[in-house]
This record gives structure tokens, sequence and C-alpha cells, in this order.
């Protein structure tokens, strides 16, 4: 129940990823790149809130797939949206997006999907990668906290 609720408070306010079921992304619509996860620390050493390299790229992709015919990946690591989340989890994250997007077919795409997109949005917001591990699965995303958001 108290997912619930969470879910219901947070969904007006946060409208987040896989929108679109492969758009491929606008062109021409002047906003710039984020680097992409490969220009990112890949050596990072492996802690608790590492993301996983791998899955993180394969999240970028899904998000361009996926999602940029809705969201552009600034929206998601802005001030407000690192406000908003960190007193969260990646679990509660991965929850609010499975149970909301995309906005037409919540909950459609796989589940490794989804903590893919995750991870590739932890990267935007600092999270360093490393390139061990074998990738997060649902249940470990409860610990990862989102406390450092945009402090990184």
């Amino acid at each position: 129940m108290r997912i619930s609720k969470l879910l219901l408070s947070l969904a007006p306010s946060m409208v987040l990823v896989a929108c679109s079921s492969g758009s491929p992304p606008a062109t021409g619509t002047g906003t710039t790149a984020p680097p992409s996860v490969d220009a990112r620390s890949a050596d990072a050493p492996a802690s608790s809130t590492a993301v996983p390299a791998q899955q993180a790229q394969r999240g970028e992709n899904a998000f361009l797939a996926s999602c940029t015919a809705c969201h552009s990946s600034g929206e998601f690591n802005d001030t407000a949206f690192q406000t908003r989340w960190r007193n969260r989890t990646a679990r509660d994250l991965f929850e609010l997006m499975a149970a909301t997007m995309p906005e037409d077919a919540p909950n459609s795409l796989p589940r490794e999907r989804y903590v893919e997109i995750v991870a590739y949005l932890l990267t935007l917001n600092g999270f360093p990668t490393s390139g061990t591990g074998s990738g997060w699965d649902v249940g470990a995303l409860g610990d990862v906290g989102l406390g450092t958001l945009g402090s990184r």
C-alpha cells in the first residue's frame, strides 16, 4: 500500500522514461547529447554504488530507443530530479518507471530493461561505472541509495 501511495503521489509530478516503444530520437532538436557511458570512468573502483558499465551502456541504448520520443536525458540529471529522488533508492525509481512507463503501456518493457535504464540514469547523475560485476538485478537496486545525486 505504501508503494502505491508513493507512486500515486509522484506520478503526476514525475513522468519518467520509456514513453515510446522504439521510436528513434528526433534530430535537430537543439539539445546536446550527454556523454556516452563509455566516456565515463569505466575503470572506477567497484563499490556498492558503482554502476555496472555494460548495463549502463545497454540502458543508454534502451533510453535512446524507448524514451527519447517523449523525454530528454536532461530531465533526469537536473536539480529538480536530484532533489526529488535524493531520499530514495534506485529500486524506488525502478518501481515508478515500471508502473508508469511507457505512458501508453506501463510495465511493458522487460524488467531487466528498466534496470538498465535506471543504471544509465545514475551515470547521468555522476555515479561511477565499473567494468566488474555481472550487473544489478531488481533486488540489488534497493541497496543503491540516491542520497548523493548531483554531488558526485
